[in-house]
C-alpha cells in the first residue's frame, strides 16, 4: 500500500485519509439535504366540521317524501301484478279452449268409432 501511495505521490497517511474521505472539516458537519417540500396535510389531520343537528321539520319532510316513494312504487307494482294476471288469464283462456276443441274432437272421434 506504501509503494501504491508513493506511486501517486502521497503518503501512506494522506492516500488513506483521501480514500475515506476523512478530513477532519467534513467529518463534523452533516451532509446538506435540501429542506422538506410542504406537503397538503392528510383528510384525517383535518378537523371535522361540527355536525348540525336535524330538525323535527327535517325529518317529517324526510319521512313524507320515503312514505310517497313507497306509495308509487306500490302502484306501480300492482300495476304491473295486473296486467301480469291478465296476460295470465287470457292464456289460460286460450288453453282452455284449445283443450275443449281437443275433446270435442275426441268425443266426435269416440263416438264414430262405436257408431255400427
Amino acid at each position: 500500500a506504501e509503494r501504491i501511495a508513493a506511486g501517486a505521490g502521497l503518503t501512506l497517511a494522506e492516500a488513506t485519509a483521501a480514500l475515506r474521505g476523512s478530513q477532519p472539516s467534513a467529518a463534523r458537519e452533516p451532509p446538506h439535504r435540501p429542506p422538506p417540500s410542504p406537503r397538503r396535510p392528510f383528510a384525517w389531520t383535518q378537523p371535522k366540521e361540527p355536525v348540525k343537528p336535524i330538525t323535527v321539520e327535517e325529518l317529517r319532510r324526510q319521512k313524507a317524501e320515503t312514505d310517497a316513494w313507497k306509495k308509487r312504487a306500490a302502484a306501480s307494482a300492482e300495476l304491473k301484478r295486473k296486467r301480469e294476471r291478465a296476460e295470465q288469464e287470457a292464456y289460460a283462456a286460450l288453453q282452455r279452449a284449445e283443450q275443449a276443441e281437443r275433446d270435442r274432437e275426441w268425443a266426435a272421434a269416440r263416438a264414430r268409432r262405436t257408431a255400427p
